[in-house]
């Protein structure tokens, strides 16, 4: 993943805080809540440097869900498409 990251201009350190700290906010006060300004604030970076790698909150808290269970959904990997899908 942080080849990824890297590739589009992102630190792996700072894109992992700014997305622990909206996860963590979209926990405790819900996405109605949760501000750039207290992601921002919470993950130690600036307002702009999470508006250069993220469009909007939505885009925002969706990458930051999708981040914390893409370990908990993945797929098994045996070498068979069909053995894989349960």
């Amino acid at each position: 993943m942080s080849t990824e990251i890297e590739a589009r201009g992102r630190s792996f350190g700072e894109d992992r805080r700014v997305l622990d700290a909206t996860y963590e906010l979209l926990k405790t006060v819900g996405f109605h809540q949760m501000s750039i300004e207290g992601v921002a604030a919470r993950a130690g970076v600036g307002k702009a440097t999470i508006y250069r790698w993220w469009s909007s909150k939505g885009v925002l808290a969706v990458e930051a869900f999708m981040e914390a269970v893409a370990p908990s959904i993945a797929f098994r990997e045996t070498g068979s498409a069909r053995a894989d899908i349960p």
